[in-house]
C-alpha cells in the first residue's frame, strides 16, 4: 500500500519512449489554469495515472500467478478500482481517472494493490 500526500510520496518520473517527460501538461493533456483560477476554487482536481506493478506475490497457488487490481480511496472512502488483469505478476492497468478533491494539501489519496480471487473468497 502506497500511502501519503503529495509531499510524502517519492519523485517517480514519467516516461514516454523510453525518454524522462519533463513537461507533464503536455503529457497528460491538462488544460491551462492560472493563479486566479486556482484561487477561486477552494477544491482541487487530481489527475492520476495508474499505470502499472511488477514482481507480485504469487497467490493463487493453483495457477502460480495472481489477479491483481488496484482500489484508490480518498480519506478513506472508496473512490473507484481499476480492472482486473487475470493471471499476471506483472500487470499493464494504464488507467486514468480525475477526481476532486476538497483541499489538495490535507487529502488522503490511499491506493491498494489487491487479488481478486483473495478478495472474493
Amino acid at each position: 500500500i502506497v500511502k501519503g500526500t503529495a509531499y510524502e510520496l517519492p519523485y517517480i518520473p514519467i516516461r514516454q519512449n523510453g525518454t524522462e517527460v519533463d513537461d507533464f501538461v503536455k503529457y497528460f493533456h491538462i488544460p491551462e489554469i492560472t493563479r486566479e483560477d486556482v484561487n477561486r476554487c477552494p477544491s482541487g482536481l487530481v489527475y492520476l495515472h495508474i499505470h502499472r506493478a511488477t514482481g507480485l506475490p504469487i497467490k493463487d497457488c493453483i495457477t502460480g500467478s495472481s489477479d491483481p487490481f488496484c482500489r484508490v480511496k480518498l480519506n478513506g472512502e472508496k473512490l473507484f478500482k481499476t480492472q482486473i488483469v487475470y493471471s499476471n505478476l506483472d500487470p499493464v492497468f494504464d488507467y486514468f481517472e480525475d477526481f476532486f478533491v476538497r483541499n489538495l494539501l490535507e487529502s488522503d489519496v490511499t491506493l491498494e494493490l489487491m487479488d481478486y480471487d483473495s478478495v472474493v473468497k
